[in-house]
């Protein structure tokens, strides 16, 4: 089995979590006066998916699962949320910036971009690629159309070396478009799912029939959105209100309607 970080292959590879399970552990973990948990979450449309943990495909051999998670995973926890996260006011103490997207509905949609000093910046911005990164190999191990082409492809192959060279070491990006953090804010999970205790959590390829625009990812409070493109100057923002478009009113809106029906 080839390591999709170092490639390298392994008679065995580690359960990787695609979204870091820290995410689970900090919303889910709240406990209620009574002692129960405050908090499930919701794998959406995958019944066959685990209730107690994030999925976990085989994706990297442990010595890079674990160089993963102490380059990037454990410095970003508290640069993404609170330590309580019950409590408004200190999320409110974070460097969240209400920002508008236009072009997705009649009226600009409102999300939060984080703003940092350079360094804390940074970590977060690999972070988010890097969740964007696992799931796009992950959905191109399960078969899934787009996501294999472009990892096939002489483009997919070169993003997904820069993509290791970033994650992992922190070299510029070069070519590769950033992974936007996008904050919707506490109210946001119980607003897609319909539950006030239930958060939801997915991935997917975002395009048409024959290319894949980008990958996007929610988790719990937060979508992530990875622009993987290809386009000429003058076509750039065009294909990215495109994306935003497929992201936040196709499949966000999609994940809405299955969560919650009424």
């Amino acid at each position: 089995m080839i390591c999709i970080a170092c490639g390298d292959d392994f008679e065995e590879l580690a359960k990787s979590h695609v979204i870091s399970n820290f995410i689970r552990k900090r919303i889910t973990g709240l406990v209620d006066e009574k002692g129960g948990k405050k908090f499930r979450f919701t794998w959406v449309n995958r019944i066959d998916l685990p209730n107690q943990d994030l999925p976990k495909p085989n994706l990297m051999c442990k010595e890079c699962d674990s160089e993963l998670g102490s380059k990037v995973e454990r410095k970003i926890t508290n640069l993404l949320m609170p330590s309580d996260v019950d409590k408004w006011h200190e999320w409110e103490k974070l460097p969240i910036k209400s920002t508008p997207i236009f072009e997705v509905f009649d009226t600009p949609l409102m999300v939060g971009l984080y703003s940092y000093p350079i360094e804390q910046q940074g970590l977060l911005d690999r972070f988010s690629m890097s969740t964007a990164w696992r799931a796009l190999h992950d959905m191109s191990r399960e078969g899934r159309n787009l996501s294999s082409q472009f990892l096939r492809s002489e483009r997919g192959q070169l993003f997904d070396r820069l993509a290791k060279e970033h994650i992992f070491d922190g070299k510029p990006r070069g070519e590769l478009r950033l992974a936007s953090l996008y904050f919707l804010g506490p109210r946001s999970a119980a607003i897609i799912s319909g539950q006030e205790d239930e958060v939801p959590f997915a991935w997917a390829e975002l395009g048409d029939e024959d290319e894949i625009l980008g990958v996007g990812v929610i988790l719990g409070f937060w979508v992530i959105l990875w622009p993987l493109f290809e386009c000429s100057a003058y076509e750039y923002f065009d294909k990215l209100n495109k994306l935003e478009n497929l992201c936040f009113a196709n499949w966000v809106g999609k994940i809405k309607s299955e969560l919650d029906p009424s």
